[in-house]
């Protein structure tokens, strides 16, 4: 087992798409690993080792894991990361099992993300739950996560409503402990909720 450290960037280019970068620290390894999500018509994930003194990249493999990955997460304790697939109509979010040396082989078939256009998730409360939030309907959901990192349908899915003519648009998902914090575009708000 390894012990990672995850951050998550998200760019926009008309060449790419959306990238997207988790990074993961094998205990007591210097190279981070770094995947990368692209969108059509190359619909993978890359992974590449990252050298952190000299910040160059190496590129390890490609993995096909369907259209549009906008956002990768990792799990915190399990050998498994998530990724949201950023569609036209309903997304999902797909499970893959990864490795230290930059693995991120899909594991079954995908779940619903709970709306439509997932941006970003989030795994929550030591990974028993997955937050996503759907940029496109303005819903936030939360699927509840096995103990193999499997997912299951959302248990939970909101969708705050605006000021006459405005439409919600969540696009990021925090975590302060039991706090979970919504950024929507569409409200211009931060929105708070407490997980049970």
């Amino acid at each position: 087992e390894y012990m990672g450290l995850f951050l998550s960037v998200y760019f926009f280019s008309r060449m790419h798409g959306a990238l997207l970068l988790a990074f993961l620290l094998p205990g007591g390894a210097i190279a981070a690993i770094v995947w990368v999500g692209l969108y059509e018509p190359r619909d993978s994930v890359l992974a590449y080792r990252l050298d952190p003194p000299f910040g160059s990249l190496t590129r390890l493999a490609s993995y096909r894991t369907g259209a549009n990955v906008s956002w990768i997460a990792k799990h915190p304790s399990l050998s498994v990361a998530y990724a949201v697939h950023e569609l036209d109509g309903p997304g999902r979010v797909s499970v893959a099992a990864v490795s230290p040396e930059g693995g991120f082989e899909l594991k079954g078939a995908s779940v619903a993300s709970g709306g439509e256009g997932p941006v970003a998730l989030l795994p929550l409360a030591g990974g028993r739950w997955l937050a996503v939030a759907n940029y496109a309907s303005g819903t936030v959901a939360v699927l509840p996560v096995a103990r193999n990192g499997s997912l299951g349908p959302p248990a939970f899915t909101h969708k705050d409503a605006g000021a006459s003519g405005v439409a919600p648009h969540a696009h990021h998902v925090v975590a302060d402990g039991m706090h979970v914090f919504v950024v929507d575009l569409g409200l211009d708000a931060v929105l708070q909720w407490r997980l049970d």
